[in-house]
C-alpha cells in the first residue's frame, strides 16, 4: 500500500534511483536519449526554488514521484513517475491530487507522465481534467516544393531584433487571446509572460536560434504587423522548429501568417536545414489550414490536460 505526501513532509533521502529509472524509462518511451534528465531531477530536489513535489511512499522507500513548476498562474506538471507494479492510473491520480491542491488551474503533458496513457488520460478526464490533443507536423524539403514567399503590397519583412520583443509580447498576446493554444501554453496570452517567452527563445533556451527566419512583418509606415520565431530542432535531419508565430488581430486577413512562414523557410533551406516542424493545437482550425497549404503534415498527436480551479 503507498501513502501519498508532499516533499515538504518527507525527511528521508533523495530518491536518486528512482530519478535515473525515470531516466531511462523516459528515455526508452520517447525513443531518444534524455541525458542528465536524472540530474536535473536530483537538483531540483535539493533546490526546490519554487518547484512542487509530491511522493508515493511504502516500507521498501520512495516508489514514485511527481513534480511540476509554476506557469502563467497556475502549475505545471512536468513529469510523473511510478515504479513497477506501482505504475497504474489510480497511483498516479493520486500523486497529482497532492502536488495540485489549491491551483487556479494545472497542465500537464501526457508525454511524461509514466502510468499507461489510455488508462490514465481516461481516469484524468473522469476527474475533471480537460483532454487537449495538439499535432506535431512535419514538413520536408524533399517531399514538398517550396513556393516563392508571396509579395503584399505595402509589407515588408526584415530581420527580428531583441529590441522589438516588448511590441511583439503584445503581438502575441493578443493574437493567442481566446486561443486554444493557449490553454495548453498560457504564457502566449500573456504580455509579460509573452516577453520573457520570446526573450528566453532568443537566448537559446528552447534550442538553438535561427536568425535568418526569426522575422517580423511590417507595414510601410512602420507598424509591426506580425512575427515569426525559429530554432534549429537537433536530429539525425536538423529542423526548423517554429517556436511561435503571430499576426496582431486587425492585421488578419491579408496573408501576413503565410508570408512570414514562407519567409522562414526560405531560411531554412538557406541553413541546410533538412525541413522544419512544429506543433498546433488540433482545435486551431485556421493554423492547421496554413500549416497543411503549406506542405506540413500531421506525424503525431501529443496530449495535453488541464485542470481548473473550480475542480481542483
Amino acid at each position: 500500500m503507498l501513502v501519498y505526501v508532499q516533499k515538504e513532509l518527507y525527511h528521508g533521502p533523495s530518491p536518486d534511483g528512482l530519478f535515473e529509472s525515470a531516466e531511462r524509462y523516459f528515455s526508452s518511451r520517447l525513443n531518444r536519449p534524455l541525458v542528465g534528465l536524472g540530474r536535473k531531477l536530483h537538483d531540483g530536489w535539493l533546490n526546490p526554488n519554487g518547484q512542487r513535489w509530491s511522493i508515493a511512499l511504502n516500507d521498501d522507500g520512495v516508489m514514485g514521484f511527481a513534480h511540476a513548476k509554476p506557469e502563467g498562474g497556475g502549475l505545471r506538471v512536468t513529469l510523473l513517475y511510478l515504479s513497477g507494479r506501482h505504475n497504474n492510473a489510480d497511483n498516479g491520480l493520486k500523486l497529482m491530487e497532492w502536488l495540485v491542491k489549491g491551483e487556479r488551474f494545472v497542465l500537464a503533458s501526457g508525454v511524461m507522465l509514466s502510468p499507461p496513457p489510455g488508462e490514465l488520460g481516461v481516469a484524468m478526464q473522469r476527474a475533471g481534467w480537460t483532454r487537449l490533443p495538439r499535432e506535431r507536423r512535419l514538413l520536408l524539403f524533399r517531399e514538398a516544393g517550396l513556393a516563392r514567399p508571396p509579395v503584399i503590397e505595402g509589407y515588408r519583412v526584415r530581420r527580428l531584433r531583441p529590441e522589438d520583443t516588448k511590441v511583439l509580447a503584445l503581438i502575441q498576446a493578443a493574437a493567442y487571446h481566446g486561443s486554444p493554444d493557449a490553454l495548453v501554453y498560457p504564457a502566449l496570452a500573456d504580455p509579460l509572460d509573452s516577453e520573457k517567452m520570446l526573450d528566453d527563445s532568443l537566448a537559446g533556451a528552447f534550442g538553438k536560434p535561427l536568425p535568418q527566419s526569426c522575422l517580423v512583418a511590417q507595414r510601410r509606415d512602420g507598424l509591426t504587423a506580425g512575427f515569426i520565431v525559429s530554432t534549429v530542432e537537433e536530429g539525425s535531419e536538423p529542423l526548423g522548429f517554429v517556436v511561435t508565430v503571430a499576426v496582431s488581430p486587425p492585421q488578419r486577413g491579408k496573408g501576413l501568417g503565410r508570408l512570414l512562414m514562407s519567409h522562414a523557410l526560405t531560411g531554412y533551406t538557406a541553413a541546410g536545414l533538412a525541413g522544419s516542424s512544429l506543433q498546433v493545437s488540433v482545435a486551431n482550425l485556421a493554423a492547421a489550414a496554413l500549416y497543411e497549404s503549406l506542405g506540413y503534415r500531421v506525424t503525431a498527436t501529443q496530449t495535453a490536460y488541464r485542470l481548473d480551479g473550480k475542480v481542483i
